[in-house]
């Protein structure tokens, strides 16, 4: 499978170039001049920032062109190319300022930079050059270009909390077409948004927090002193307060928020809430958990066989554990002495019921039996699901009633050259518990289990120049990827982190929000982390988590060890496509031309790819400048082993003796000596 796009953006090298090392500003963000104001060539500073069309405002492009040319074979050929992609162009637009230059990407992902010039310059600069150039207007600013004996012009102007666009093409000294286009800011960290009159503070606007899940292990209830600790997107955030069962706990200013929490001794549910206040006292984020809310898979198990004697002639008492998720109901429990129905149970008491996960008891007595015979026990669920256990008596433990639990595992073998391996069998694992070995109930394949995936995407400036094919190489995956019964989450962060969309089946629904994003602001890359893998909640299934970045960390309010340490906890495979920052990451000679190359955030890239390794993910390192092959067939083959990956993933099931509470530390080998277990999860309930 691959994914194929167009090459990198012509004239990249140029943009970095002027954007490297901006000019120093003044409070204006113009560039000083040595005793005079700030030079006026400089556009207005309301200008900047993602803009999107608004549709209902908007002139349409292809609406325009057919008003003015009624017949299409009329329209020359020169305006034909001119207008051909300019409905998407005009989508989105992206205003940044660089000391004193100006960078524009449209809704292609194409972009072009300018420093602005003033008149006499200008009519110059027309004369010497058909290129592109822009001027500041007492509006706003203009850009024009010329092609083939055409102008267009587009003038960008504030109104109100909007950005006009008027689009012009003129041939000769006759004005052939005119479009006006009205955008609204994009996010609530755009900068006319935070300097609006009147604009909600930016902890009301963008405030939002999350409890990290406290340090366990594997299936262990909490009790007594435990650590709670969150994880805060905005800095307008100064005081959390902790409640347990409803009854204030705990208050504190000291970031990163945390409290130590006395809970229940014995473990039981407990309700954990945490509000946060900014600093006018004003709630703006809250959130809430259910502390050791126990799951469990869907599972039947003969615990007990006790012979008896009815009459002179042999019989057996089996019992069996029915486990059953919070959303299942039990219908009925059928007994068999071979292939012979002898018993059903289906008057349940209420216990058995949808709402809560719970461990059911259910018995039979079975008469006539042999040491030829084996018991079949076959559980049904209200929603047609079925599940069965058999025994065969001859040579079988006759044993006082055992408690079970079902465990699930997500693993991925690899052979010698790292590549996943398909067809595995239960008797290529051994697992074991305290040094006794447990055997394999059941090894289930990918097709079998769904996938939960994370995708978040690095959407700060420095994704700018590659923005239009990397979307296009994301959105391709995720359609490839995703099966009818997979979900998966879409993340964002820059200077923040937003939940674009939360887990959905929709591949429209996640290629939608993909198409709205746009690049701007600084990288908080532990935040978007943290952030991403709080998402996955108790959602059943097999899971990972793919994030794109440039591997900058920037504006994180969490450590860095924060993340490392929580993913280590998860055990759940993260994979990181690094890509090279475009603009920052070439050091200029003397003659301010592009001298060498240097890694930016060398501490960034050895924790993530650690936290890759450490995972059972993997980490991808792309440089856009490298051209042999284009950076856009290397993304795609990072994105194509992913797949490959999520592909060969298998769930192993056993039933370990461990009490319910207790944590479960399996020890889970392959018995091939060819092949290397390269990670192992423990999964949530898969119903």
């Amino acid at each position: 499978m691959r994914f194929r796009t167009g090459h990198a953006v012509p004239a990249l090298l140029a943009l970095m170039v002027l954007c490297a090392s901006p000019q120093p500003t003044d409070a204006q963000g113009g560039r000083g001049r040595e005793g005079s104001v700030a030079n006026t060539s400089i556009p207005p500073g309301n200008l900047p920032g993602p803009w999107m069309r608004n549709t209902e405002l908007s002139e349409d492009p292809l609406a325009a062109i057919a008003g003015a040319w009624p017949e299409p074979e009329l329209v020359p050929r020169v305006l034909r190319e001119l207008t051909g992609s300019l409905n998407d162009r005009l989508a989105t637009v992206l205003i940044k300022v660089n000391g004193d230059v100006v960078v524009l990407m449209d809704g292609r992902g194409d972009f072009r930079s300018f420093r602005p010039e003033e008149v006499g310059e200008r009519l110059s600069r027309r004369r010497l050059s058909p290129s592109p150039y822009a001027t500041v207007t007492p509006d706003g600013l203009r850009i024009e270009t010329f092609i083939s004996g055409w102008t267009r012009t587009d003038d960008f102007a504030r109104q109100d909390d909007k950005l006009v666009r008027t689009t012009a093409i003129l041939g000769g000294s006759t004005r052939a077409l005119e479009i006006r286009t009205v955008y609204n800011p994009v996010g609530s960290d755009h900068p006319s948004v935070s300097q609006s009159p009147g604009a909600a503070s930016p902890s009301a606007r963008a405030a939002v927090i999350r409890i990290l899940p406290p340090e366990r292990e594997y299936r262990e209830l909490l009790s007594g002193s435990v650590q709670i600790q969150t994880l805060v997107t905005h800095p307008g955030i100064r005081m959390v307060e902790f409640l347990l069962d409803g009854t204030p706990a705990q208050r504190t200013r000291r970031r990163p928020f945390k409290a130590r929490l006395d809970l229940a001794d014995p473990p039981r549910e407990q309700m954990l809430d945490v509000r946060a206040y900014d600093a006018e006292g004003r709630l703006v984020a809250g959130e809430r958990t259910i502390l050791n809310r126990v799951d469990t898979p869907f599972g039947v198990r003969i615990t007990t066989i006790r012979g008896e004697e009815i009459n002179g002639s042999p019989a057996v008492r089996v019992v069996a554990d029915i486990l059953m998720p919070r959303s299942a109901t039990l219908e009925r429990v059928d007994f068999y002495r071979s292939e012979s129905l002898v018993a059903t149970r289906d008057d349940f008491d209420s216990g058995t019921g949808a709402g809560t996960a719970r461990r059911t008891q259910v018995e039979a007595l079975i008469q006539d039996v042999s040491t030829h015979d084996f018991v079949r026990v076959r559980a049904r669920l209200a929603d047609g699901r079925e599940l069965e256990d058999a025994e065969l008596l001859k040579g079988a433990e006759y044993q006082d009633e055992i408690d079970v639990q079902l465990v699930q595992l997500q693993v991925l073998v690899v052979d010698g050259r790292g590549d996943p391996v398909p067809d595995l069998k239960p008797d290529d694992f051994e697992v074991r518990e305290g040094g006794v070995e447990l055997p394999v109930e059941a090894l289930f394949t990918a097709t079998d289990v769904p996938l939960v995936l994370g995708f978040a995407i690095d959407s700060s400036e420095s994704m700018l120049p590659i923005w239009r094919q990397l979307r296009h190489v994301a959105s391709a995956f995720l359609e490839q990827t995703l099966t009818q019964k997979d979900k998966a989450f879409l993340v964002d962060f820059d200077r923040a982190v937003r939940l674009l969309q939360p887990l959905t089946g929709s591949k429209a629904l996640l290629a939608g929000w993909l198409d709205r994003v746009t690049p701007w602001g600084g990288t908080a890359l532990s935040d978007g982390v943290l952030f991403s893998l709080l998402q996955y909640g108790d959602e059943p299934g097999r899971r990972a988590l793919v994030m794109v970045t440039d591997g900058a960390d920037l504006h994180s309010r969490q450590r860095p060890e924060d993340p490392a340490d929580l993913a280590r906890r998860l055990g759940l495979p993260i994979y990181f496509v690094e890509m090279d920052n475009p603009l920052t990451e070439l050091v200029k000679g003397a003659d301010g031309m592009p001298l060498t190359r240097r890694n930016s955030h060398p501490r960034a890239r050895k924790r993530i790819r650690r936290i890759s390794e450490e995972t059972g993910g993997r980490h991808f390192h792309i440089d856009p400048l490298a051209e042999d092959p284009p950076w856009t067939e290397r993304i795609a083959r990072a994105f194509d082993q992913i797949e490959e990956d999520l592909r060969h993933q298998h769930v192993l099931t056993y039933y370990s003796s461990q009490p319910r509470g207790a944590p479960i530390r399996p020890d889970i080998r392959v018995t091939r000596r060819d092949l290397k277990l390269r990670s192992v999860v423990p999964l949530e309930a898969i119903e």
